[in-house]
């Protein structure tokens, strides 16, 4: 019926990979960040009640379909999503799915649209080997004629990425490496400073407040190619703009993604990371203002730094 590492889906919940079979089931969930594991013991006599294994390809395709079609609202709306979202029936979530986008987003879609799109685009981009984000773009697109966001054009760089193996700096703390296309930009919710940039892999660091090593002073970004060079560069900076931090949070970020909402939710609750490839954020003591310098190379920033303080 079940067995260890299948993947499968909790009726109402989530994902999981079955890690364990016997009397009770152990399920731990899938599609969570580092520390917020979760696991589930469900009782194998109820198991086909609890959970089913995810779809094929073939019928991840079929559903992807009915949720790119206009589909009528039925009549209470609310408790039918809710009965879908519960059910874990793939084809019914589809098909409601694509009936809260053919209308007004009103209560009943601000309540359930997300959890649907959770459920349905969960489950597709596992199966289809695709992100959540993008198939969600792309059905969007034609049931809502909503403009995908241009982050979705950019060439994936994972490989680059993983590859990159950013050196240790004296007095800087390594993020990582990320992926800039044309531009970088700086802020918290927005784009509020952006320059043109050396596009490729960039490095970030911070550096720590010399008094209160739990504060951060400095949020930087170095182009692979100049981070030989990165105390020349630190000399020549020259001051482009000041970013308001009303969050108690700051990232650099390649500027395509500054139309991409779901990156600033993650800024929002970042503290050190590397965000979706291609962006750098830090969570900070309390809000006030970011001074954003840079250093040119042919033209191009190729460092970016931000003096961080107000707190």
């Amino acid at each position: 019926m079940f067995e260890p590492g299948q993947r499968v889906v909790i009726r109402g919940r989530c994902l999981g990979t079955v890690i364990s079979v016997g009397d009770l089931i152990l399920v731990e969930e899938l599609d969570l960040e580092a520390g917020e594991e979760s696991r589930f013991e469900i009782p194998t006599e109820r198991a086909l009640e609890e959970m089913r294994p995810i779809v094929g390809k073939p019928t991840a395709e079929r559903v992807l379909a009915i949720a790119r079609q206009r589909a009528p609202r039925p009549d209470h709306r609310a408790s039918a999503y809710r009965k879908a979202i519960k059910s874990g029936d793939l084809d019914e979530q589809a098909q409601l799915l694509a009936a809260s986008y053919a209308g007004p987003q009103e209560p009943p879609e601000i309540q359930y649209q997300e959890r649907l799109e959770k459920s349905v685009f969960g489950e597709l981009a596992l199966v289809l080997g695709k992100s959540r984000k993008s198939l969600r773009a792309q059905v969007r697109a034609v049931t809502m004629t909503e403009a995908p966001s241009r982050a979705l054009t950019l060439p994936d760089m994972t490989s680059e990425i993983v590859a990159a193996n950013p050196p240790l700096l004296t007095g800087l703390e390594l993020l990582g490496a990320f992926a800039v296309n044309a531009k970088l930009a700086v802020g918290e919710s927005r784009a509020d400073v952006a320059v043109e940039a050396v596009p490729g892999i960039w490095f970030a660091y911070a550096s720590r407040d010399t008094e209160d090593e739990d504060d951060l002073d400095e949020l930087i970004a170095v182009h692979r190619d100049h981070v030989a060079h990165i105390h020349e560069l630190e000399r020549s900076t020259r001051l482009i703009g000041k970013v308001p931090i009303e969050g108690a949070h700051i990232a650099i970020f390649d500027e395509a993604l500054a139309d991409d909402p779901e990156l600033f939710d993650a800024i929002g609750q970042t503290g050190f990371d590397i965000l979706e490839d291609r962006c750098a954020a830090v969570g900070l003591p309390g809000d006030g203002v970011g001074h954003v310098r840079v250093a040119p190379a042919r033209g191009r920033a190729a460092y970016v730094r931000v003096e961080l303080g107000g707190w």
